[in-house]
């Protein structure tokens, strides 16, 4: 459906589009800040898929 964001997609693609970002070689303060970002997206995109690990399996709810 045109209008709904699928978040692990949008992630991942954040996720690639920040890796491209890196390799180019950015100016020293730039780096710092897409390296932050990607952690957090990464951090994000583990915290997703640990939630859907508990509502397909029914185990404990995961813990951040």
């Amino acid at each position: 459906m045109p209008g709904i964001i699928d978040g692990r997609r949008w992630l991942r693609q954040r996720i690639a589009h920040l890796e491209a970002l890196l390799e180019e070689g950015p100016p020293p303060e730039q780096r710092v800040a897409l390296e932050a970002e990607l952690e957090t997206a990464r951090a994000e995109l583990g915290r997703a898929g640990a939630w859907r690990r508990w509502l397909l399996w029914g185990a404990r709810r995961p813990t951040p």
